[in-house]
């Protein structure tokens, strides 16, 4: 008997310690979900995105060869432009906003009208395919970066290619691809990188910037100068000073491929998408993460509008569009 109450302490004993424990434990916050969840009809995967620079339009391409341009008031499609002839994996639109540029794996590039959705110019390159596009901030030219390995400027007045600028050679061929590419907010630079480790600067002279172990995803000058952020398949994200070319911080954190790297208006904060399903935003000065945002796919582009408000994600097989409204965050 004795040892029958003994047994029966211990259980009220260990049931009131257990009942305490949970009491004490304060529930999980609620995981963040995007403000809105663009389905856009696309045919195909998703592979580029872009907004304008007075965030009225977003537009997107994809592997069923259109371009899909948006009215951010309304997240409602506005217009469908179809000429390409194979998958679209970049967008960009000029300063102004009036144009937008497009090119894929059918070695075009494309400029539209936005308003109308009229094709207004289409160049053929003869560079593998189009990878990654950027229109530089005084709106003069055009860089495209490239399958066989190069970075190509475009006259945006004529159509006609200015330079030609090879990316360093790698071991494999395929990989030679220029995947990142950036310019300047004063436009006298452009960043770009391939599958080799170092960050490439072309400008009023040839500079490379080294630190990472792995081949260069993506590449984003800070709007106040003072900065370049890579990303990169080591699964960190560097800054960089931006006139001396040092490194300046290694971002640990993400557990895959950065794929994307974006600095806020102010330049304080880096937003980071990766391969491990999450996107990351960080403190510039410190190093810090901030916060994390949870996708459901390896994440492969981010777009931010211009006032900072809104974040689209990209993600690995999808054919919808994430808007995350950092300002809630």
């Amino acid at each position: 008997m004795r040892k029958v109450r003994t047994n029966n302490a211990i259980l009220i004993v260990s049931a009131i310690f257990a009942l305490l424990a949970f009491g004490s434990q304060q529930p999980s916050p609620p995981a963040a979900k995007p403000e809105v969840t663009l389905a856009t009809g696309h045919k195909g995967d998703i592979l580029a995105v872009a907004f304008s620079a007075d965030g009225r339009w977003l537009a997107t391409g994809s592997t069923d060869k259109t371009v899909k341009l948006w009215d951010t008031a309304t997240w409602k499609e506005v217009r469908t432009l179809t000429g390409h002839k194979d998958e679209v994996h970049a967008v960009v639109f000029s300063p102004d906003g009036r144009t937008l540029v497009s090119g894929g794996w059918d070695q075009k590039i494309k400029y539209w009208d936005v308003e109308n959705g009229n094709e207004v110019r289409s160049i053929g390159c003869g560079c593998g395919w189009i990878e990654t596009l950027a229109y530089s901030p005084n709106a003069r030219l055009l860089a495209s970066g490239s399958g066989d390995g190069t970075v190509r400027l475009w006259d945006t007045r004529s159509g006609k290619n200015e330079r030609t600028i090879d990316a360093p050679v790698t071991r494999d061929a395929r990989a030679r691809a220029v995947r990142a590419l950036a310019f300047s907010p004063d436009s006298r630079w452009v960043a770009f990188g391939n599958a080799r480790r170092e960050v490439q600067l072309w400008g009023p002279q040839m500079r490379v910037l080294t630190g990472h172990q792995g081949a260069i995803l993506s590449v984003a000058f800070s709007p106040d100068r003072t900065l370049i952020a890579s990303g990169s398949n080591d699964d960190t994200a560097m800054l960089f000073d931006y006139d001396g070319g040092t490194a300046v911080k290694t971002l640990f954190g993400h557990g895959d491929s950065v794929t994307s790297v974006l600095f806020t208006p102010d330049s304080k904060q880096l937003v980071t998408g990766s391969r491990d399903l999450t996107v990351r935003v960080w403190d510039v000065a410190s190093g810090n993460e901030l916060r994390q945002l949870p996708q459901k796919a390896p994440v492969t582009r981010l777009a931010l509008s211009a006032d900072g408000k809104w974040l689209a994600v990209l993600c690995y097989a999808e054919r919808s569009v994430f808007i995350w409204s950092l300002a809630s965050l």
